[in-house]
């Protein structure tokens, strides 16, 4: 956009504050709310925002154990944390020599659905992608998620610098 002098109404630096501002929102939420890592975040030419949410639970169990109470023996602490996930609509599976991850099921991509639909009311996913497991189950591995108002994104919570 620019003015009536053809002059830029922001500056590249007030772009890039913004753009990063909105990364670091989406990643807090995905945090916050959903499975733990955010994998990519970028924009289109169109001026919506492209996000790859992963779906790999391991490292968000191991972090969400962390938090629970260190007096609890780890079984029950990883009970809460699977607690905490299969609440939420997602259906873990597990094997013997497997992370715990979110089974590929209408049941778990509806939950997945739900949370990135109540946060980005402009937003569709436009693939949620699995994998294989040694048991021959399909796991949840990512989602590519378009939102297409950013104002969407703007409506999170500031990110919390790290301590």
């Amino acid at each position: 956009m620019v003015n009536e002098l053809d002059q830029p109404m922001v500056s590249p630096q007030q772009i890039q504050a913004a753009m990063r501002d909105m990364r670091d929102r989406v990643r807090a939420w995905w945090k916050r709310d959903g499975l733990g890592h955010t994998s990519a975040v970028s924009m289109s030419e169109e001026g919506s925002m492209e996000v790859e949410l992963s779906c790999s639970l391991y490292f968000e169990m191991e972090e969400r154990m962390h938090l629970q109470d260190p007096a609890l023996p780890e079984a029950e602490r990883r009970a809460r944390v699977q607690s905490y996930f299969e609440s939420r609509g997602f259906v873990l599976h597990s094997t013997p020599g497997d992370d715990i991850a979110v089974r590929d099921c209408d049941e778990s991509s509806q939950a997945l659905r739900k949370i990135i639909k109540d946060a980005f009311p402009s937003s569709i996913v436009r693939s949620i992608e699995s994998r294989g497991t040694r048991d021959g189950a399909f796991v949840l591995q990512s989602a590519q998620v378009i939102i297409r108002d950013l104002a969407d994104v703007f409506s999170l919570p500031a990110a919390q610098p790290d301590a």
